[in-house]
This record gives structure tokens, C-alpha cells and sequence, in this order.
């Protein structure tokens, strides 16, 4: 069963998703006039032009850090370090065109989903894949949607956060009153409990969670590797001069192959930012008081923090530290982690990494268990906040105290299918984003 499951999961993302990913990105680029590098700076000045709400409001700005807090995770760490080390240092270079394309697919996503509103004023991947393809395709995506937040959403995400934790503490298996109590089972229960209450207040709570901590995590974590960088400094010319050349003539340790260059650097800038999975127009698609192409810019704003900051800031880290990089292997977030200890000596530093991506874990939750609650909306027209609430609370716990290997690549193959509908009609209806 596991065989068949990864062979549907890498056929989907690399016989469908990544052909539709550039096709897709570049049909819009035509028909936008490159929207996303016209307007890239109206769309970095967002945050600085965000109206005044009432704070009972959805707003675009509490929109924007739940996508971001579902993108901001362990794929950008984990992603970057397996794109550089399975698809060489050129890899690099092929996370920012896949960057560039994402942003206008992600443009198109939002604005389609405040497009076509549903009689109750929310928008969704779901409303504008029914307008295209039917109701039961949308129906699919909704119930792919909600496996992918149980699975890669809660489970993966919270076995990361607490992973990361327990590098950070150094904790081990505590005995307590003659039992073997677990750490990992009490701080995913800590997981559980902050994830359950955050969620049963609903999806504004989920905004305003992500509002205060997206921003925090996001500069606390450049702001590291600024200062990284800052102590190689005479490394970081040669490392983007080794990024652009190496993308075109690998090195011998990957194979020398140009195509998995390009393969390893567009699926995990991909998986980074989530661009073709419609992630981002359930979160944007609720805000009142906005327009398509206003609220479409965020999809700008989102990728290039998400994929162009952050992974760009990573990629940097690891390659100028002068680490030793497994290439051909699939490291995880050790990779990132030796590059800040082999600079910076002792445990502080490593211990703010694990600290910042543990945070990045948690997010993630919070963001795809919002999307868990819009999916299942739309499928039953309840608001089922509390079973969604209890539902993420139960897959974060049992993620934090299991292993997650299988789990991992069922989530990965639902991400994929999410993209199946999602895609045809962005295609379907690429005539109707406007500038």
C-alpha cells in the first residue's frame, strides 16, 4: 500500500502539478502582462496601506498571515535544504522562477475566489471550481482540503513543532510518580490544548493568532540569518554567483543533470508557498469590504516572503556556512541547523532555530485547520467549529507522539489531488483575472 501511495504521490506532482505550475504561471504571466512584477511593489506596500477595520472584522491583513502562517512552516527550512541537496546549489535559482510564477497563480487564486462569491458574501477555491467544473468537483476539493489539513496541516506540522522542542530543551522520557511519562506526549498535549482553543473561537481568532505571530516569526527568523551572513559576508557574492551558474551546469555529486536541477528547485519552491492548491484564496476569500484585484495583490505580497524571503534567506545560510551538504540525500532540518552551530559556536543560537521553527509549526497548524473549518462549511453548511477544533487538536497530539512517515506521504499525495480541480479551473478561467 505504501508503494502505490508514493508512486500516485510522485507521478501527481511530477506528471501533473509541476507541468501545470509552469504552463499554468505562464498563461497568466501573458494574459496579466506580468502582473506580478508590474505590481510587485503596490503589492510590498500592503502591509503599510492596510485600512482601518472594526476589530470584529475579517480583515485582508488577518487574511494574509493565515495564508502565510499555513506557508511559513518546516517546508521552508526542511524544503530548501532538500532542494539544495537533492537538485544541487542551482536549485536555488529555479525556487525564484518558480517564485515568479507562483505569484501570479496565487494572484489569480484570490482574485477568483472574491470573484465569485457565494449568496453569503465567502469566497473559496470551492466557489469558483463549482462555477467551472460542477459541484461534486468542488466537493472533492473541499473533502481533499480537509485531509490535507488533518494530515499535513496537523500531524506532520505538529511532529516538527515538537521535534523541534524537544532539540531545543533536550528533553528526554521523564519518570513521574514511578511512570515513564513521555515529553513528547506533554508538549503535544501543550499543541493540542493552545491549537483547540485558538480554533474553537473561530476563523477571526485563527486571524488575529496568525497577526501577532507570523510577524514575529518571520523577522526574528531573517533577522538570524542576517546575522549569519553578516559573519560570512566576503561568502555571499560567490555563493549567488555559484546559485545562477550551477543552475545550468550542475555539479558531478547530483549527476550533473540539469532536469533534476530544475525538477528539485520548481517542486520546492511549490511546496513552499502552496501556489496551485488554492490554499491561499480560502483564507483571503472571507474578507469584507475588498475588491478582486486589491485583495489579489497579497497573493504577490504572500509568495514573495514566503519563497523569495524566507527560502532565499535559508538557502544562503546553508551554502555560505561552508557545511558539509549530503548531496543526494533528503536532509531535514539538521542541515539548516549545522549551518548556524558551525557559525556561531554553542547552544544559543541552535536553540533560537529550534525555538523559530517550532513556532513555524505551530502556525502552519493554526492556518490549515482554517481552511479545515471553510472546507467543511461548504461540504455540510454548519459551522462546525468545535468538531474541527477537537479534530485538530487530536491529529496535532497524535503527530507529536507518532511517527508520521506514512502520514506524511498520504498528506502529500491529498495536496497533490487538491491541485487536480484546482488547477483545470484556473486554466478554465484565466480569461476572467483582470489587472
Amino acid at each position: 500500500m505504501l508503494k502505490v501511495l508514493s508512486f500516485l504521490n510522485s507521478a501527481l506532482w511530477s506528471w501533473f502539478f509541476l507541468p501545470c505550475t509552469l504552463s499554468c504561471g505562464i498563461l497568466l504571466t501573458v494574459r496579466s502582462r506580468a502582473i506580478q512584477l508590474r505590481r510587485l511593489p503596490d503589492a510590498l506596500l500592503l502591509p503599510f496601506s492596510e485600512r482601518n477595520v472594526s476589530s470584529e472584522s475579517y480583515s485582508s491583513g488577518q487574511a494574509a498571515s493565515t495564508a502565510l502562517a499555513s506557508t511559513v512552516g518546516t517546508g521552508n527550512v526542511i524544503g530548501t535544504a532538500q532542494a539544495i541537496a537533492m537538485g544541487g546549489i542551482g536549485a536555488v535559482f529555479w525556487m525564484w522562477v518558480a517564485a515568479a510564477l507562483a505569484m501570479v497563480i496565487k494572484y489569480a487564486e484570490i482574485y477568483l475566489s472574491v470573484l465569485f462569491r457565494g449568496s453569503d458574501s465567502s469566497g473559496s477555491p470551492m466557489r469558483y471550481i463549482e462555477k467551472s467544473l460542477g459541484k461534486r468537483c468542488a466537493a472533492f476539493y473541499a473533502m481533499c482540503a480537509v485531509c490535507s489539513a488533518l494530515g499535513m496541516g496537523c500531524t506532520v506540522q505538529a511532529n516538527g513543532c515538537v521535534s523541534a522542542l524537544m532539540s531545543a530543551l533536550e528533553l528526554n522520557y521523564q519518570p513521574y510518580a514511578g511512570i515513564s511519562l513521555p515529553a513528547k506526549a506533554i508538549l503535544g498535549a501543550v499543541i493540542a490544548a493552545a491549537v483547540a482553543v485558538i480554533l474553537a473561537r473561530g476563523i477571526d481568532s485563527v486571524g488575529k493568532a496568525a497577526e501577532r505571530l507570523v510577524p514575529f516569526m518571520s523577522v526574528g527568523f531573517i533577522i538570524l540569518c542576517i546575522a549569519v551572513l553578516a559573519a560570512k559576508v566576503d561568502a555571499i557574492l560567490p555563493a549567488l554567483s555559484s546559485i545562477v551558474k550551477e543552475a545550468f551546469s550542475p555539479r558531478a555529486e547530483i549527476g550533473g543533470a540539469v532536469g533534476a536541477c530544475i525538477q528539485w528547485g520548481l517542486r520546492r519552491g511549490a511546496f513552499s508557498n502552496e501556489a496551485g492548491l488554492g490554499s491561499a484564496a480560502l483564507a483571503h476569500g472571507s474578507v469584507a469590504d475588498t475588491t478582486p484585484s486589491r485583495e489579489a495583490l497579497w497573493g504577490i505580497f504572500e509568495v514573495f516572503v514566503d519563497t523569495v524571503l524566507i527560502c532565499s534567506a535559508a538557502a544562503l545560510v546553508i551554502i555560505c556556512s561552508g557545511v558539509h551538504i549530503p548531496y543526494g540525500s533528503a536532509p531535514g532540518a539538521e542541515l539548516m541547523a549545522n549551518a548556524v552551530s558551525a557559525v556561531f559556536r554553542g547552544k544559543a543560537a541552535a536553540l533560537f532555530f529550534c525555538a523559530a521553527l517550532a513556532l513555524f509549526a505551530f502556525t502552519s497548524i493554526l492556518g490549515w485547520s482554517a481552511y479545515m473549518q471553510l472546507s467543511v462549511r461548504y461540504l455540510f453548511g454548519v459551522d462546525a467549529r468545535l468538531l474541527c477544533a477537537c479534530a485538530s487538536a487530536a491529529a496535532a497530539f497524535l503527530g507529536a507522539v507518532l511517527p508520521v512517515d506514512t502520514v506524511w506521504i498520504a498528506a502529500d499525495l491529498f495536496n497533490a489531488l487538491m491541485s487536480v480541480p484546482n488547477f483545470i479551473a484556473l486554466f478554465l478561467l484565466s480569461d476572467r483575472v483582470k489587472q
